[in-house]
């Protein structure tokens, strides 16, 4: 969502999930509330189709398939950032690491022709999850997926927190309440960072009801609040007819369009 509040404009491809479940988690994030009313859903999807646009498929995809979908994505919307939801849905086996290595590559060196950024989710080991919040060596998979990675950054829930203050909810509310606010439940670690400054770790809460996270210096700006990103935003923003461009290049956005196509399985929100 904070993408779209800069002007960006994103495809997401998440395969383990059908997009409306993802578009009803969105509304709650923009909108700030468990249980959004008719009429913000509605201002909050057409704030969102100005920068959103998803791929309508669950399950499996080759990767050259996926990269084809976002050559389009690229081409007629001027989409700049690109989620892949997850590397293990793209028809290669988790123990293939030689075709993992083959993915990986393909993805950076479309992203570098194509100028974009490209986010590529990848699980963890399963025993590395208890642990804490997973590293470069904690990737499941080839060694190549992170190797090959610009940013690596990790989010991990601390289920122990989480316990811990469901078990003390009973005995001692009060006492849950300190727990909660003072101990972060979810870390988020910046383990590689190629052309940046930072790599570190920050603690974050996260709100399951709006599927939000805040930090401690967020306070109380980002407690639950009908106050939406869409509010006061312009809405809907104009397509716009690519430009023909190098090979490799991509494509400059020139006058505005309306005209259909075929690929609408990458659809604006």
């Amino acid at each position: 969502m904070d993408w779209i509040r800069q002007r960006a404009r994103g495809c997401l491809s998440n395969l383990e999930m059908h997009p409306k479940f993802t578009l009803k988690r969105m509304c709650k994030q923009i909108v700030g509330t468990d249980r959004p009313t008719e009429k913000a859903i509605t201002a909050s999807l057409d704030w969102a189709s100005g920068g959103l646009y998803l791929y309508e498929l669950t399950g499996k995809q080759k990767v050259d398939e996926m990269l084809r979908i976002f050559d389009y994505a690229r081409a007629r919307y001027g989409c700049d950032v690109f989620v892949m939801d997850s590397l293990m849905r793209l028809g290669v086996a988790g123990d293939d690491y030689n075709g993992q290595e083959a993915v990986v590559f393909k993805i950076v060196d479309w992203a570098m022709a194509m100028n974009v950024h490209v986010h590529l989710v990848a699980h963890a080991k399963k025993g590395e999850r208890e642990r804490g919040a997973p590293g470069l060596e904690d990737i499941k998979g080839a060694v190549e997926i992170g190797a090959n990675a610009f940013d690596i950054i990790s989010v991990w829930r601390d289920r122990k927190v989480e316990e811990a203050v469901t078990l003390l909810a009973n005995s001692d509310p009060d006492a849950a309440v300190k727990l909660k606010v003072e101990k972060p439940g979810v870390i988020v670690n910046v383990a590689e960072q190629r052309n940046g400054d930072f790599v570190g770790k920050v603690g974050l809460w996260f709100d399951q009801a709006t599927y939000r996270y805040r930090s401690s210096i967020d306070g109380e700006a980002w407690k639950r609040t009908d106050r939406a990103p869409w509010r006061g935003v312009a809405g809907r923003r104009q397509r716009r007819r690519p430009v023909k461009s190098g090979i490799g290049q991509p494509a400059a956005m020139g006058s505005p369009t309306t005209e259909s196509s075929p690929m609408e399985r990458c659809f604006p929100a």
